[in-house]
C-alpha cells in the first residue's frame, strides 16, 4: 500500500501536469467504461515509448489507480543493467529511466522471447489481487505511423486473464515523434476508448488476436 500510495503521489506530482501541459489529450469513448469495475486488460497501439502517459488519463479513477503495465522484458533487462559499452553517464540515465518507469507506471517485464509464460503468471496473479493490466500487443513502437499486426502472444494472454478487454486507438502522436516534439496543441493527442470485449476460454488464441487487432484498428476511423 505505501508503495502504491507513493507511486500515485509522484505520478500525480509530476507526470500529470507534464501530461497536461506537453499535449493535453482529447480523450472519447470514455461512456464506455461506465459501468466497468475492473479488473480489466487494456489493449492499445503503441506510437512512443511515452504512451502509457496518455492511456492513465483516459481510464477512471477506479481503473487508473490500479494499472500494472507490460513493457518489453529485454528493454527493461537493459536499462536495469546497461551495457558496458556505455559511458558512464549514458549508464546513470539508463537506470534513472528504468527507476522512473517502474516507480511512476508500475511496469512489469512481458519478454519477447524467453521467460513470457512467468509473466502470464504474474499477470494472472495481479488479476486475483484486482489489478488491471496494460499491454502494447505490437511489441514495438511504430517507425512509420502505422499500427503492426498483433503478436500472437496478446490472444493468450487474453485468453488466460478471462476479463474484459478494453481496446484504444492513439493518434496524433507520430508527427511529435517524427519532429521530436513534446510539445502539442491541445488535443492534437487523441485517444479512442472501444467497447469492453470479453472471451471464453474455449476460443482459439489466434482467433482472439486476429478480433483484438481489427478492433483497435476499427477505433482509428471511430
Amino acid at each position: 500500500m505505501l508503495v502504491t500510495a507513493f507511486r500515485l503521489f509522484i505520478y500525480y506530482l509530476l507526470a500529470w501536469p507534464a501530461t497536461y501541459l506537453l499535449a493535453a489529450p482529447r480523450i472519447r469513448g470514455r461512456e464506455n467504461l461506465r459501468d466497468v469495475k475492473g479488473p480489466v486488460l487494456v489493449i492499445a497501439n503503441h506510437v512512443t515509448y511515452l504512451d502509457i502517459a496518455w492511456v492513465l488519463p483516459s481510464l477512471p479513477v477506479r481503473l487508473r489507480h490500479r494499472l500494472a503495465t507490460a513493457m518489453r522484458g529485454e528493454l527493461l533487462a537493459e536499462m536495469r543493467r546497461p551495457p558496458a559499452s556505455l559511458g558512464f553517464f549514458a549508464r546513470a540515465l539508463e537506470r534513472l529511466n528504468y527507476f522512473l518507469v517502474c516507480s511512476l507506471f508500475n511496469v512489469f517485464p512481458l519478454p519477447k522471447q524467453a521467460g513470457f509464460l512467468q509473466s502470464f503468471h504474474f499477470a494472472g496473479d495481479l488479476v486475483d489481487r484486482r489489478w488491471s493490466i496494460l499491454v502494447f500487443p505490437e511489441g514495438v513502437t511504430s517507425e512509420d505511423g502505422t499500427m503492426a499486426a498483433f503478436r500472437g502472444g496478446i490472444g493468450l494472454l487474453a485468453r488466460q486473464l478471462n476479463i474484459p478487454v478494453v481496446p484504444m486507438y492513439l493518434d496524433g502522436l507520430f508527427p511529435l515523434k517524427r519532429q521530436n516534439r513534446i510539445l502539442a496543441r491541445p488535443g492534437q493527442v487523441r485517444v479512442t476508448i472501444g467497447k469492453p470485449v470479453e472471451f471464453s476460454p474455449e476460443q482459439d488464441a489466434a482467433d482472439i488476436t486476429r478480433m483484438l487487432e481489427q478492433r483497435v484498428r476499427e477505433l482509428r476511423s471511430a
